[in-house]
């Protein structure tokens, strides 16, 4: 039996990464403003369950990064990206 290699990331699989890391933290983001804003008692653990699992991606995505020695990107940021005082655009139900 071979030993185990240390095989490298392929770029098609970098680049996938990346983007799951950008698109998670933007959903972050997206997510924390409705959770600001939900009326709707019955969506708010909807919202809140939806952002654990997200920052749980986050976490992992941010473990492989650093196992691979490859930066952490530059991510969407709620105190650079999102006014939460902004007021709301749709009705809890579109969510």
């Amino acid at each position: 039996m071979e030993p185990k290699k240390n095989v490298k990331l392929t770029s098609a699989e970098i680049t996938h990464l990346w983007t799951a890391y950008m698109n998670d933290t933007a959903l972050i983001c997206q997510l924390k403003y409705f959770l600001a804003k939900v009326e709707d008692e019955e969506i708010r653990p909807v919202i809140q369950h939806t952002i654990d699992v997200t920052n749980g991606h986050i976490e992992t995505l941010t473990g492989i990064f650093n196992k691979e020695n490859y930066p952490i990107p530059y991510g969407f940021k709620m105190d650079e990206d999102v006014d939460i005082t902004a007021p709301r655009l749709y009705a809890d139900t579109v969510f």
